[in-house]
């Protein structure tokens, strides 16, 4: 049975090590995206819709920026820096992480650009669960940061416990979902349709983004797994 350091051994070396630099800097920017989602719904639950705008341009600057980052990290591993064994799980969890950033956009563009009708808004952000869900997208994103700095560190146990916030997160956002879903249904009458449709979207696209935390978790310990082997 290999050690973890076996396979993460290649941090140590000058060209590795910087990809994976750029995969931190990545997830650091990822997760302001995931918090300017964030201060988006605290905005409209504090009824300052003209921070809408501002917000969603914030965070298409950082999704660009992170597209940059995504670029140059599959750039430098298809020339093959890493080991041909970890590359695929690599642009893998590159792509599941920049999911995160594309969902908190498109989540973000759904309120600012079509801006369901106010009233509705304010109904379904002033509600606890609404707050705890968004809540978990930040608090999976910061985790998926220790894990990577963890994983740096070739500390595997931390590595694992952290991911395994990530799935309950996912699992308490499951939850959190369908309540706010009934709850939307139940009170949709006298509410145009479309706005109740983009409400709901809004609401699906949180779930995606608190989905690709968890399937960049699996990539993780997939790799770690590899370790193993």
């Amino acid at each position: 049975m290999r050690s973890l350091p076996s396979v993460l051994d290649f941090f140590t070396r000058k060209r590795e090590a910087q990809v994976f630099d750029l995969i931190e800097d990545f997830v650091k920017i990822v997760n302001e995206c995931v918090v300017n989602l964030k201060e988006v719904t605290d905005s409209i639950r504090e009824k300052r819709i003209p921070d809408l705008e501002e917000r969603y341009l914030a965070i298409d600057k950082l999704e660009s920026k992170a597209d940059g980052v995504r670029r140059e990290i599959s750039e430098l591993l298809v020339k093959g820096v890493f080991f041909a064994h970890l590359r695929e799980d690599l642009l893998n969890l590159v792509e599941k992480i920049d999911n995160m950033a594309d969902w908190s956009e498109n989540a973000v563009g759904i309120l600012a650009e079509t801006t369901p009708q106010f009233e509705l808004l304010f109904t379904m952000f002033e509600l606890k669960e609404m707050s705890e869900y968004v809540d978990l997208c930040v608090k999976s994103s910061s985790k998926l940061l220790e894990a990577i700095r963890s994983l740096k560190n070739n500390n595997a146990k931390e590595v694992i416990r952290l991911l395994h916030e990530i799935e309950d997160f996912e699992e308490q956002g499951d939850e959190l979902k369908s309540r706010l879903i009934k709850y939307l249904i139940k009170e949709s009458r006298g509410y145009h349709p479309i706005d109740v449709i983009q409400m709901k979207e809004f609401i699906l696209m949180i779930d995606n983004v608190l989905d690709s935390a968890e399937d960049a978790s699996d990539v993780i310990l997939l790799m770690i797994a590899k370790g193993y082997e």
